[in-house]
């Protein structure tokens, strides 16, 4: 009897410890599902930004080079300060120039035409912050908004520690089209920049500006030849927000 109780005593130990290690085990296949999800989801983001790329680069395969003319007006704290006729030259990738009244300035942040091939490097990191939610009917043209998440891929683009003109990009990128219609650009010092973009299609897997619209402090220095900041606006100028619109719907395609 006593040989009974034993036994019986020593297999409900037995079963308190086969529970206890399952249930550990069952709570490390957790963590190792868990972490396992977390790796996949974050190796997905990055796939999915480089998808994101390669279908911009695609969609503009065929834009090796440009020259159009435009009409530049330059607004200064809400005002007109200056309209005329430019001519904008660009190259792929991210050769551009900018002819002012006979005076070329060549923009050195690549803010004017964006080149999506200016991405395809090593000195930048790119990530997803935000995906298409609904789907959307296609259009002739990209639609010219405010690009909120919702609209359309959301692609962060930010330059790597040591790179001569650190950048960090937001690029709000049309899913039907791949085109970005809307970009926030913020430098070191903490200036940011926002351009939005409408293209026409000069044929296949070619899109050419139609407009571009740049606010924020560095687009003077951007657009303006040093010599029309002083002379025409002041040194004041450079304190101020300014923004320039390029309208470039008379414009025709010189060079394919």
């Amino acid at each position: 009897m006593k040989l009974f109780s034993a036994n019986k005593s020593f297999l409900g130990r037995y079963d308190r410890m086969l529970a206890a290690y399952a249930v550990t085990l069952l709570v490390m296949m957790c963590g190792l599902v868990g972490f396992s999800a977390a790796t996949g989801a974050a190796g997905n983001g990055v796939d999915e930004a480089q998808m994101v790329l390669d279908n911009m680069l695609r969609a503009q395969e065929n834009l090796t080079s440009f020259e159009l003319p435009a009409t530049a007006r330059v607004y200064l704290g809400g005002r007109n300060v200056l309209t005329a006729n430019v001519q904008v030259l660009a190259s792929r990738p991210n050769n551009l120039a900018v002819k002012w009244l006979g005076v070329t300035i060549r923009p050195r942040k690549g803010i004017i035409f964006i080149d999506p091939a200016q991405f395809v490097s090593e000195n930048y990191t790119l990530s997803v912050l935000a995906r298409p939610s609904t789907a959307r009917q296609p259009s002739v043209t990209p639609r010219f908004e405010d690009g909120h998440s919702n609209d359309g891929w959301v692609i962060s683009a930010i330059s790597r520690p040591g790179t001569a003109s650190p950048l960090r990009w937001k690029l709000y990128v049309d899913p039907e089209t791949w085109l970005i219609v809307r970009a926030e650009v913020i430098t070191a010092d903490s200036d940011t920049c926002i351009i939005k973009a409408k293209y026409r299609n000069a044929g296949y897997r070619r899109w050419e500006p139609l407009f571009v619209h740049a606010e924020g402090k560095m687009v003077l220095e951007e657009f303006l030849p040093d010599v029309l900041v002083g002379l025409i606006m002041g040194q004041a100028a450079r304190e101020k927000s300014a923004y320039v619109d390029l309208d470039f719907s008379d414009g025709r395609s010189k060079k394919a």
